[in-house]
């Protein structure tokens, strides 16, 4: 008993020798990531509240802003907008609408497609970045009087410069006919059943940058312009003319979310920014008191 009690603690020995000679690992390599926040509402991080006061009656319209909304990040992403509206300790829906709508300039352009910014030929469009229907106000000056116009959303081929027309998918917007002053102040409610920008827009691709081309501050996006009506076919969705020097075109790309379509959000495109308002109308017969009225970017 004694001889195999031996020969059995040697051989535990010899094992345990063996399994201490094995490497447990090769290589061990740690990496330290410190992240920043990829979507900013005027720069601010998710914790950091940015307020406003709102003082008036019932039956009144507030705005507020201009606020920029900012990717950081290297590729685009989808955000959506909620609101939520308390009166007092209580949540409400029906005192209070909200909307939230951006701008830009649309100009005429030389054949470099620079501004001539020395007539007075120039136009804005405010628009909604979020709704059922796109919704917008033009104001324009310096155009042809008494004639019609179309606002279209313009999507470019690839190789925009051979293959024309801006059918890829595009938009017809609105008819607009300018006044005995070549002006135009007018507004309306378009349901165009699609997002702007919408695939296979390439103003959609990673490989455009209007940062570089334009100094945008929206690198990829989509174009809205205005034009003479006699050179678009509303059908066909395409320019059938090219006669620049009559159109306004845009200063900056947009993006804005069709509600009715089954998508992600609000699309963002990598490293591009855009000012936003928010708008606040109160009911006639909104009860008087404090209301707190919180509008949140999510992610999606």
């Amino acid at each position: 008993m004694k001889t195999k009690l031996i020969i059995a603690v040697a051989l535990v020995l010899l094992i345990g020798a063996s399994s201490a000679a094995l490497l447990t690992y090769y290589a061990k390599i740690t990496g330290t990531a410190t992240i920043a926040q990829s979507i900013t509402v005027d720069g601010e991080n998710w914790d950091e509240e940015i307020t406003y006061d709102i003082t008036g009656v019932g039956g009144e319209t507030f705005t507020h802003g201009p606020f920029t909304l900012r990717n950081n990040a290297n590729v685009p992403t989808y955000v959506k907008f909620t609101t939520t509206t308390k009166f007092e300790s209580s949540t409400i829906h029906d005192s209070v609408t909200t909307t939230y709508y951006s701008k830009i300039n649309l100009e005429n352009k030389d054949v470099d497609w620079k501004i001539l910014s020395e007539d007075d030929v120039s136009g804005e469009l405010i628009f909604n970045i979020v709704g059922n229907t796109f919704n917008w106000k033009l104001t324009a000056q310096g155009l042809q009087t008494t004639t019609n116009y179309v606002l279209i959303y313009y999507a470019d081929f690839e190789d925009r410069y051979t293959k024309w027309g801006g059918n890829n998918l595009g938009a017809y917007i609105a008819t607009i006919t300018t006044d005995t002053a070549g002006a135009i102040d007018t507004s309306g409610s378009t349901n165009l059943g699609i997002n702007l920008p919408t695939s296979p827009d390439w103003n959609m691709n990673d490989a455009t940058d209007y940062f570089t081309l334009d100094d945008y501050s929206m690198r990829r996006g989509a174009k809205v312009w205005l034009v003479p009506a006699s050179d678009y076919n509303t059908g066909e969705k395409k320019l059938t003319a090219w006669n620049p020097t009559t159109y306004l075109f845009e200063t900056n790309l947009i993006t804005y979310n069709d509600n009715d379509e089954v998508t992600f959000g609000l699309w963002m495109p990598a490293l591009s920014e855009f000012k936003f308002w928010i708008q606040d109308e109160f009911n006639i017969a909104s009860k008087p008191g404090t209301y707190t009225i919180t509008t949140t970017v999510i992610p999606t």
